[in-house]
């Protein structure tokens, strides 16, 4: 089981290296890059550009100086945050996820890792998500958390299927046929690679057909396959790269231990230890010189053998020390990250207290600011109440003394229209009578004299005498001076009426 660990850490740290982009490129001198990468951001202005020169700096630390590294992609975040970069953003969060990977701090990761698949996913870039994705799933699968680990690699062949990314769906295939492997299931681990080469084949990735080659042999050996193990071993070995050079010649080794052929098994066992040695891989040396032990055990040189337990002792404890080294820093920087934590949680418990206090403050201020201007107000408001109040009193008195003047007035009134009914009353009354009189000398006094000119005139008419026709006459006259008498008086009569009317009315 020790074995299958350390080759899907090989194999991890493989697939690492083929998704993620690094400036540097392997330079020979990191120190100068990150020097001239400085000076560059001292001299540039576009947020965007020191923003990716932060990155730079960043990846090229990532495996030298995690801390530094660290760093340097928060001062990264930070600037994208604030100028509204939210791909810069995502990038980041995606790359602070997998250094804390590297530090085993897998809480932080996690955190990091989702915070990049939200922004991702409004974004709507796939290949964003399933990074992250596959990133979450090498956490589980470090953990030894096999279900969760396969579940997360299906969640990002979904979104690479979708971009038609091949060479990265290649490589999370490759990722879950080493935990198929890990689980010694090893027909499923063969099914795995061999759908990862198809994928990878498409995408003509050479680093990556190598790495499932190598894969392909360690498998067939594990199902007693010699031949294919062989031949896929030997493809492997075509390639420079050492880290699947080792794979491959344990792989030989083994086959050719199986068979026996002692020779052949120490030439690709001594092969695969110089490739470890080469690599400085503590893991793989121990495991090669575990191999060269058995092949010795066959050939019975038992001096050999003890040498290389001395080897091996060493190895193991150079790795111990290096694991305690390792292990030592990381509780060292979990306990510095407690107690900057603790210092952020006191200091922020502080400034929440005082903006608490300040708030406070503020919302009395506001309260006491509220009220003078209710108070204020009120009091314009009552003050205009009441300027109306005294002028709307000062109109009512101002009529209260017009309707008490009136009072008098109507008063006086009703005493002289009194008086002016009972006069009026007398002059009609005389009037009344003086028409009676009027009336009586136009309908007895008057008709008398105008009876007889009718009645005389009618008889002059008849009369033929001319002393009677003198006679008539005379009485003629009379009635015409008897009637001017009548119509002086009326006249009399009705002019004194006219002058009594007058007098009154004045």
């Amino acid at each position: 089981m020790r074995k299958i660990q350390k080759l899907y850490l090989n194999l991890y740290l493989i697939f690492i290296l083929l998704l993620f982009y690094f400036p540097s490129q392997a330079q020979k001198n990191i120190e100068s890059k990150i020097d001239s990468l400085q000076k560059l951001l001292t001299h540039t202005k576009a947020d965007s550009n020191k923003v990716n020169i932060l990155i730079q700096i960043a990846q090229i630390q990532r495996y030298t100086n995690p801390e530094n590294s660290l760093n340097y992609s928060k001062q990264a975040l930070l600037l994208s945050k604030e100028h509204k970069l939210p791909l810069k953003e995502a990038e980041i969060l995606n790359m602070i996820g997998t250094l804390f990977r590297n530090m085993t701090q897998y809480d932080s990761a996690m955190i990091y890792h989702l915070s990049s698949i939200e922004i991702y996913e409004k974004l709507k870039i796939s290949r964003g998500i399933a990074i992250n994705f596959a990133n979450i799933a090498n956490i589980y699968n470090i953990q030894k958390q096999w279900d969760k680990s396969n579940d997360y690699y299906q969640k990002a062949l979904k979104e690479l299927e979708q971009a038609k990314d091949w060479r990265s769906i290649g490589i999370i295939y490759i990722n879950i046929g080493s935990t198929y492997y890990q689980k010694i299931n090893w027909v499923k681990a063969k099914e795995m690679h061999e759908k990862a080469l198809s994928y990878i084949e498409k995408s003509k990735d050479e680093e990556s057909k190598i790495l499932a080659y190598a894969n392909l042999s360690s498998i067939f050996f594990e199902l007693n396959n010699d031949a294919q193990a062989i031949a896929y071993a030997q493809k492997t070995l075509i390639s420079p790269n050492k880290t699947n050079g080792i794979v491959a010649s344990v792989t030989m080794a083994k086959v050719f231990l199986k068979r026996k052929d002692h020779k052949a098994a120490e030439k690709y066992a001594l092969k695969a230890l110089q490739y470890a040695q080469d690599t400085k891989d503590l893991e793989k040396q121990i495991e090669v010189n575990t191999t060269l032990i058995d092949i010795y055990r066959y050939k019975n040189d038992l001096q050999a053998q003890i040498k290389i337990w001395e080897k091996i002792n060493k190895l193991k404890d150079s790795l111990h020390q290096i694991n305690l080294n390792a292990h030592n820093q990381s509780l060292e920087k979990r306990l510095e990250n407690l107690r900057f934590k603790n210092q952020e949680r006191v200091a922020n418990e502080k400034q929440s207290k005082q903006e608490q206090i300040i708030s406070r403050q503020r919302l009395y201020l506001v309260l006491f600011a509220s009220m003078i201007l209710i108070i204020s107000f009120l009091g314009i408001i009552g003050y205009q109440k009441n300027k109306a109040l005294k002028k709307a009193y000062e109109e009512i008195q101002q009529k209260n003394r017009q309707l008490n003047e009136q009072k008098e007035e109507i008063k006086l009134l009703n005493n002289n229209l009194e008086n002016i009914v009972n006069v009026r009353t007398q002059q009609l009354q005389e009037r009344n009578q003086q028409l009676e009189q009027y009336a009586f000398y136009n309908s007895h006094k008057l008709r008398a004299p105008v009876a007889n000119l009718l009645g005389l005139y009618n008889i002059y008419l008849q009369e033929n005498s001319a002393e009677e026709k003198e006679k008539i006459l005379a009485y003629i006259d009379q009635s015409v001076k008897k009637l001017d008498d009548l119509v002086r008086e009326i006249q009399r009569i009705v002019e004194t009426d006219e002058h009594l009317s007058k007098a009154k009315s004045c």
